[in-house]
This record gives C-alpha cells, sequence and structure tokens, in this order.
C-alpha cells in the first residue's frame, strides 16, 4: 500500500469490503490504511463510510434503532470499530458518513454539511444525488474543514 500511495498529498479511501474477504475486516483495512500511509509520508486520508453509524438521537446511532434492516446491520455496524482506530491514528484523516439515501440524480449544490448527526429534510428523510455526494467528497479534499473529524451531506 505504501508504494501505491507514495508521493501522493492526499487518499481517499472508498472501499467497501464483501463477505468473499473472510478474516479481514473493516478495522484490519483501517490499520493498513494507517500503516501504508505513514510509511509513504502522505498524511491526509478520505475515508467513505456508511450513515448507519451517524446518530438519530444524542448516542443513539442509525444502525442501533429497532427498525433498522436486519440485513443491513453487518455492514453498518463494521465501520464503528474502524472509526475508532482512525480516531486514535496520528495522521490527518477525515470520515465521510453520506446521506441514508444515495441515488444519480442531479447536482443540486444546495445539500447540507453535519458531523456526527443523520441530516434529514422535513420528511424526515435523509438523501442526497450521487452527483452532489461526489461534489460534497471532493470539496473536502480540496478544502478540508474536517480534520481528524467526521462529516455528513445531505438534503
Amino acid at each position: 500500500m505504501a508504494r501505491a500511495v507514495s508521493g501522493y498529498d492526499a487518499v481517499i479511501n472508498a472501499t467497501r469490503q464483501t463477505a468473499d474477504q473472510p478474516g479481514q475486516t473493516y478495522t484490519d483495512t483501517a490499520h493498513d490504511w494507517i500503516d501504508g500511509l505513514t510509511f509513504a509520508g502522505v498524511s491526509h486520508l478520505l475515508v467513505v463510510g456508511g450513515a448507519g453509524i451517524l446518530e438519530v438521537a444524542p448516542g443513539l446511532q442509525l444502525v442501533d434503532i429497532p427498525d433498522f434492516p436486519a440485513a443491513w446491520r453487518p455492514g453498518a455496524l463494521a465501520p464503528r470499530d474502524a472509526l475508532a482506530v482512525y480516531r486514535a491514528a496520528n495522521l490527518d484523516w477525515k470520515y465521510f458518513s453520506p446521506a441514508d439515501r444515495i441515488a444519480p440524480g442531479e447536482r443540486t449544490g444546495h445539500n447540507r454539511i453535519g458531523n456526527d448527526q443523520l441530516v434529514t429534510n422535513e420528511e424526515g428523510e435523509s438523501r442526497i444525488s450521487a452527483e452532489d455526494y461526489a461534489v460534497a467528497l471532493i470539496d473536502e479534499l480540496e478544502t478540508p474543514r474536517f480534520i481528524r473529524r467526521r462529516f455528513t451531506a445531505a438534503y
């Protein structure tokens, strides 16, 4: 990994683990990223995670509400432990937990940015177009505001 990222100013980790990766956890991958970037001298890492570990009430994450889909639960819980690893890392990480629903649409430029809480609209929906999601991601890379913090974007 160090060889692959050597010479870069920043790296985006938007990987997703699947069931066919036995023995490799999100925390293992987080440690691998941190070690590789540190060895290569790359100090900026932007990690893309999920909405499941955003808070819907103080101390209550979306993944922990009773009607959270059981099939999604393992994939939503795994990034929680990885985020703890990044929080302890000695590099300028940022963790992007976007809206609950991402779908192709149009670039509006009117999304809202938040921190640890799920951002919702007047109807209680947390959504964003893939186009505005991409812009929020690149904006944070080009103009960092959330160094060593998590952020989210939604309408």
